[in-house]
């Protein structure tokens, strides 16, 4: 009887061993067996571990600096400045500067300021305007001035503004009723120092 129980029981578990199925990563299944006791057992079997590709970790965003402009600088406007070389003390020396009127330095008689054109003297009178600043600098003092006015004289054959005698006599001595007048050659250019008008330029000091 024994030996007959024992065939049956290890026919029927060839028989579980012989068809095994085939299992799948996702399946769930357990191991039956018989003990040394004759006890049917069953055994858990863990599923195989599946492996998960671990995702790369996204780029640090790409952080860009903004600086902001630096604040304008103010800067002050430069106004023209006028420096008196040669002082002018009589008619006769007036006179003299006329015909021998130099090129290194601006002149001043009374009130009158004068000189050549050229562009380190009074070249740039013809750049102002009325209600403009400017400065005239003698004897190393800087004042500061306005334009009042601005007037083209005609100069005639007969070496006067105008035909009028006493309109440089004015100039000179009154301003035309101003505080200076800035003097210097203006229109055609004869070439030798010299054009066909003048140029005033009267102004106030500020």
């Amino acid at each position: 009887m024994a030996k007959r129980l024992f065939l049956l029981l290890f026919s029927a578990f060839i028989g579980i061993i012989g068809s095994p199925e085939v299992l799948m990563a996702s399946d769930s299944y357990e191991l039956v067996g018989i003990s040394n006791a004759g006890v049917v057992e069953t055994i858990p079997v863990e599923e195989p571990a599946v492996e998960v590709a671990e995702e790369s970790a996204a780029p640090a965003p790409i952080t860009t600096t903004t600086y902001a402009a630096p604040a304008p600088v103010y800067v002050a406007p430069q106004i023209a400045n006028y420096t008196v070389s040669f002082y002018i003390n009589s008619v006769a020396e007036y006179t003299n500067t006329v015909n021998n009127l130099r090129y290194d330095g601006i002149y001043k008689f009374r009130k009158m300021i004068y000189g050549h054109n050229t562009g380190n003297l009074l070249g740039n009178l013809t750049s102002r305007y009325i209600g403009e600043n400017f400065t005239i600098t003698e004897s190393g003092v800087t004042k500061q001035y306005v334009v009042s006015d601005i007037q083209i004289y005609r100069k005639t054959e007969d070496g006067y503004l105008e035909n009028n005698r006493k309109l440089m006599s004015n100039i000179a001595n009154t301003a035309m009723g101003h505080d200076v007048a800035l003097f210097t050659c203006y229109g055609t250019s004869y070439g030798n120092g010299d054009a066909s008008h003048r140029l005033v330029v009267f102004a106030n000091a500020v």
